[in-house]
C-alpha cells in the first residue's frame, strides 16, 4: 500500500523504519557489553581478556554459521511472496544448523590453543557467539520491518545478559555470562520462526537436494564473510598470540569501536530493503549510490565523535583496567570511517551491480593484509600496532571494492547503451505480467540482452473508455525497437503495427490465444456463421498479417499459420513450458505417495495395458503406457484434473471414464465454483461409482502441492481442432512435477514424446472407455516406490529455453535489418 500513500505519510514511515533500524542494532550490540563493567570490576584484566577472546572466537564462528544469508537475503526477501519467504527462511535455518555442529567443535579446539586463563569459559562464550548467528533478522530487514526485530530478537537477546550483569555485580560466578549468552541465542530463533509461521509443513518441502543446492549458492557470499572474519573478529585472538599484555587495551578499543560500527550498521541495514525493492535494476543501482554517499557522511561524523569521547568512556566503562589512549582512539575513529564506507560499497553498491564475487575478492585482500599486519605490528607496538594492522586490512578491502565498483559500473553503462540503442522491447497491452507465458517471454528476452518494458492493459470503465486509453498508450510508445503485443490483445494489432513501422520498429504478435478459437470454439458464444464469428476471424487474420514475427505455442499450429501468412512473416513456436514452481523440488516424496519409477518395466506395463481392455489396448499400441502401481499396496489411484468445463477439456469424458474404471480411484477436480456445479451434476449422474473431491482454484504456489498429492494428472480429451493442435498448461506442469499424465492423443504431442517417453499416456480423443482402460493399466501395474519421474523438468525446460533462444536470435536479426534499412 505504500506507493499509494501521500508523500508525507511515506516519508514518516521511512523515518520510522530508519529510526527503528538505528536503535535496534545499538541495543543489540550493547547487550554483550552490559556485563563488561561487572566482569572488569570483579575479575580484572585477565577476566576481561578471557571474555574478549571468547567473543572474538565466537564472532568469527558466527560468520561461518551465518552462511552469507545476511548479504544475499535482505534484497531477495524484499521481492518475495510470503510462501517463498517462509521457504527461504526455513532453508536458511536448516543450512545454518547443519554448519553449526562442526563449527562448534572448531571453537573448542581454538579455545584450548589460545593462551587464556579459562579455556572452557572461552569455549562456551565462543559457542554462544556462533549460535547467535542463527536467526531470521535478515528477513525482517529485507521487508523493512524493525518491529519484529525488537520483540523477537533484540529484547530476547538483551534481557538475559542484563540479568547476568546484575547477577555478576551481586557476586555470581563468571559462568553466568556464557549461560546468558546461550539463552539469548536460542530464544530469538523460536520467536522468529513462530512469527513467520514456519512449521513442519514448511520444513518438509526442503528436500536434501534443495538444502545442498542452497549451501552451494551461499558459498560465494560465505567465502567473503569467512575471509573478512579473519581481519574483523579474529584480531583480538591474533593480538593475544603476539602480545598477550596488550590484549585488554586493544580489546577495549575494539569492542567500543565495533559497538559504534554496530550502531552505524543501522543505515545500510535499513537501506537494503529500499535498494533491493525495485524490480528495475537501474533504479536499484541509483538507490545504491544514494545510500553509499549517505553512509560516507554519517561515518565521518561518528568517527570524529569517536576520537573525542572514547578515552573518557573507556576509563569508566572498563573500571580503569583497559583505558584507550588518544592516539589509539584516532586510529579507531579512522577505522570507523573506512568500515562504514566499505559496508556501503560492498553490501549495497556491489550487490546491486551483481558484483558479489568482488566482495569476496576484497575480503581476500583484507585477509592477506590484516592477518600478518596484526601479528607483526602487535608484537612491535602493542595495542596501537594491532589497530594499525586492522586499519590497513580495512583500507585494502575498501580499495579493492572501489576499483570493482568503477569497473562494473562502466561495464553496466556500456551494456545499457548497447541495449538501448538496438534492443528495446515494449511488451504491449499486458493483462497480467505474472501470467506464465508473459513472464517467460520477458525472462528469456532479458537473458538474451534485450531491455523489456511492460505496458499494461487498461482496466475498468466503459469499453470505449478502455479502448481510448489503449489507443493513447500505443500512440505514446517511443524509442522502442520491438513492439511485442501480448496474447489476448489481437484487436489492437493493426494499430500497434502502424505505430511500430512509422517509428522503425519490429512488430511481434503473440497469437497464442486467438479470438475465434476462444469465443466460438471454446466458449460457444456464437454460431460459426454468425456476425460475431466473422468479426473474430477478421481480428485474427488482421493480427496475423500485421506482424513481422508471429508467436504460437506448438509446431502444429505454427505449420498451419505459415500456410496462410505472407512470406515476410516469420512464425516462431514458443512452447508453453512449465512455470518455476513446477518441478521435482516442488514435489516432496513424502507427500507424493508410492509412484512408479520402474522405467525398465515400461514395456511390460504396455502389455498389461493391452490385456486390461479395448481402451487400454488402444493406448498400448501407441507404446505410451508408463509403469503403474498396485492399488493394494498404495491405496486408491489419485487422479487430478484442473481447468474449465469447455469442449477442449472434455470433462464429460473424464467423469464417464471414472465411472467405468472398476478399480479404486479417487478423483480431484479443481475449477471455479460455476464449473464445479456443472461437474457435480455430471458426477451425480454417475451415482456413487466415482469418489470425487471438488476444490475451488488455489494459488500457483499451492498448486504444486496439490499435484504432489496425486499420482496422475489428466490433460484434455476434447475432439476439436484446437484440442489436436495444443499442449495445455496442465500437461507441461504435470510432467514437470514428475507425475504420469494422461491426455488425448494429438499431433502436437510429437514435440514432447522424445523428452518424456512413457510418462505421457495418450488415448483417443473423446473416448471415455480408452481413458478408463488407461487408468486401469496404471492401477494394475507393478508396485512403484521410488518417487516421481525424475529429470523431466530439466529436459522440458532445456527444450523451451532453446526455442526462446532461437526467437531471440531471430529478433536480433530483424532489429539489425530494420536498423540497416
Amino acid at each position: 500500500m505504500a506507493p499509494f500513500l501521500p508523500t508525507d505519510s511515506r516519508r514518516v514511515m521511512a523515518i520510522r523504519r530508519l529510526v527503528g533500524f538505528a536503535v535496534l542494532p545499538v541495543v543489540g550490540g550493547l547487550a554483550p557489553l552490559v556485563a563488561v563493567p561487572a566482569v572488569a570490576a570483579r575479575f580484572g584484566a585477565e577476566g576481561w581478556r578471557d571474555v574478549a577472546v571468547g567473543q572474538s572466537i565466537g564472532a568469527a564462528a558466527a560468520v561461518v554459521v551465518e552462511l552469507g544469508w545476511g548479504i544475499s537475503g535482505p534484497q531477495r526477501s524484499a521481492r518475495q511472496s510470503l510462501g517463498n519467504l517462509r521457504r527461504s527462511v526455513g532453508l536458511a535455518l536448516v543450512t545454518q544448523v547443519l554448519v553449526l555442529l562442526p563449527v562448534t567443535a572448531g571453537v573448542w579446539v581454538v579455545a584450548h590453543l589460545v593462551p587464556v586463563g579459562a579455556p572452557a569459559l572461552v569455549g562456551w562464550i565462543g559457542t554462544a557467539g556462533a549460535l547467535g548467528s542463527v536467526n531470521v533478522v535478515w528477513c525482517w530487514i529485507g521487508l523493512g520491518r524493525p518491529g519484529p526485530i525488537l520483540w523477537a530478537d533484540t529484547l530476547p537477546r538483551t534481557l538475559p545478559v542484563v540479568v547476568a550483569a546484575v547477577a555478576l555485580a551481586a557476586g555470581a560466578p563468571l559462568w553466568v555470562f556464557p549461560l546468558a549468552l546461550v539463552v539469548s541465542g536460542l530464544v530469538p530463533v523460536v520467536l522468529g520462526t513462530t512469527l513467520l509461521g514456519i512449521g513442519p509443513a514448511t520444513l518438509r518441502q526442503l528436500t536434501p537436494r534443495l538444502v545442498v543446492r542452497a549451501v552451494r549458492i551461499q558459498l560465494q557470499p560465505l567465502l567473503g564473510r569467512v575471509l573478512s572474519a579473519t581481519y574483523i573478529s579474529v584480531p583480538i585472538t591474533l593480538a593475544g598470540v603476539s602480545a598477550p599484555g596488550a590484549v585488554a587495551v586493544f580489546a577495549a578499543a575494539d569492542r567500543l569501536q565495533r559497538w559504534a560500527l554496530t550502531a552505524l550498521k543501522a543505515l545500510p541495514t535499513a537501506l537494503q530493503g529500499w535498494v533491493g525493492g525495485p524490480a528495475d535494476p537501474d533504479r536499484r543501482i541509483r538507490r545504491a549510490w544514494v545510500a553509499l554517499w549517505g553512509n560516507v557522511g554519517v561515518g565521518v561524523l561518528v568517527g570524529a565523535g569517536f576520537v573525542v569521547v572514547v578515552p573518557a568512556v573507556s576509563r569508566g566503562f572498563f573500571a580503569g583496567v583497559a583505558t584507550v589512549a588518544p592516539d589509539l582512539a584516532v586510529l579507531s575513529g579512522l577505522l570507523v570511517v573506512v568500515v562504514t564506507t566499505s559496508r556501503a560499497t560492498g553490501g549495497l553498491v556491489l550487490v546491486a551491480l551483481r558484483g558479489v564475487p568482488a566482495i569476496t575478492l576484497s575480503a581476500a585482500a583484507g585477509c592477506l593484509v590484516g592477518v600478518p599486519g596484526v601479528l607483526v605490528l602487535a608484537r612491535v607496538d602493542g595495542a596501537r600496532g594491532a589497530m594499525l594492522g586492522v586499519l590497513s586490512a580495512e583500507a585494502a578491502v575498501l580499495a579493492v571494492q572501489v576499483v570493482a565498483v568503477v569497473v562494473l559500473d562502466r561495464r553496466r553503462r556500456r551494456r545499457v547503451r548497447r541495449a538501448t540503442s538496438v534492443l528495446r522491447v515494449a511488451h504491449v497491452r499486458v493483462d497480467d505480467p505474472a501470467y506464465p507465458r508473459n513472464a517467460r517471454v520477458r525472462h528469456h528476452l532479458r537473458a538474451a540482452g534485450f531491455t523489456v518494458d511492460v505496458v499494461r492493459r487498461h482496466r475498468g470503465g466503459s469499453v470505449i473508455g478502455r479502448m481510448t486509453r489503449d489507443v493513447r498508450t500505443v500512440l505514446g510508445l517511443r524509442g522502442y525497437d520491438v513492439h511485442l503485443l501480448a496474447e489476448m490483445s489481437l484487436v489492437v494489432a493493426p494499430l500497434v503495427a502502424l505505430v511500430a513501422r512509422l517509428r522503425g520498429g519490429v512488430v511481434v504478435v503473440d497469437r497464442f490465444v486467438g479470438q475465434y478459437e476462444t469465443d466460438i470454439d471454446d466458449h460457444g458464444l456464437a454460431a460459426p456463421r454468425s456476425l460475431r464469428a466473422l468479426r473474430c476471424r477478421v481480428v485474427d487474420r488482421l493480427a496475423e498479417r500485421s506482424a513481422d514475427v508471429l508467436l504460437i505455442d506448438t509446431e502444429v499450429r505454427a505449420a498451419a499459420l505459415r500456410e496462410r501468412v505472407p512470406a515476410r512473416t516469420a512464425v516462431v513456436s514458443l512452447p508453453v513450458g512449465a512455470p518455476a514452481w513446477a518441478g521435482p523440488a516442488a514435489v516432496p516424496p513424502a507427500e507424493a505417495g508410492a509412484m512408479a519409477v520402474s522405467r525398465a518395466g515400461a514395456a511390460a506395463d504396455v502389455a498389461a495395458g493391452a490385456a486390461a481392455g479395448a481402451g487400454a489396448g488402444a493406448a498400448a499400441e501407441a507404446g505410451t503406457l508408463p509403469s503403474g502401481r498396485a492399488a493394494a499396496a498404495s491405496g486408491p489411484l489419485r487422479v487430478l484434473f484442473y481447468g474449465h468445463d469447455v469442449p477442449l477439456h472434455g470433462v464429460p469424458v473424464i467423469v464417464s471414464a471414472l465411472g467405468e474404471v472398476g478399480r479404486p480411484v479417487r478423483a480431484t477436480f479443481v475449477s471455479y465454483a460455476s464449473v464445479l456445479e456443472r461437474i457435480r451434476a455430471q458426477l451425480h449422474d454417475e451415482g456413487d461409482r466415482v469418489d470425487a473431491t471438488l476444490l475451488e482454484p488455489v494459488p500457483a504456489e499451492e498448486l504444486a502441492t496439490v499435484i504432489a498429492n496425486h499420482d496422475v494428472v489428466l490433460g484434455v480429451f476434447g475432439t476439436s481442432d484446437k484440442a489436436r493442435s495444443v499442449i495445455p498448461n496442465k500437461v507441461w506442469q504435470g510432467l514437470a512435477c514428475g507425475r504420469t499424465v494422461i491426455t488425448a492423443a494429438s499431433p502436437a504431442l510429437a514435440e514432447l514424446r522424445p523428452l518424456v517417453g512413457p510418462q505421457l499416456v495418450e488415448v483417443p480423443p473423446g473416448d471415455a472407455e480408452a481413458l478408463a482402460g488407461a487408468l486401469r493399466a496404471v492401477v494394475d501395474g507393478p508396485v512403484l516406490s521410488d518417487g516421481p519421474w525424475v529429470g523431466t523438468a530439466e529436459r522440458l525446460e532445456a527444450y523451451a529455453a532453446a526455442r526462446h533462444a532461437r526467437f531471440a536470435a531471430l529478433l536480433r536479426q530483424r532489429c539489425a535489418a530494420r536498423a540497416g534499412a
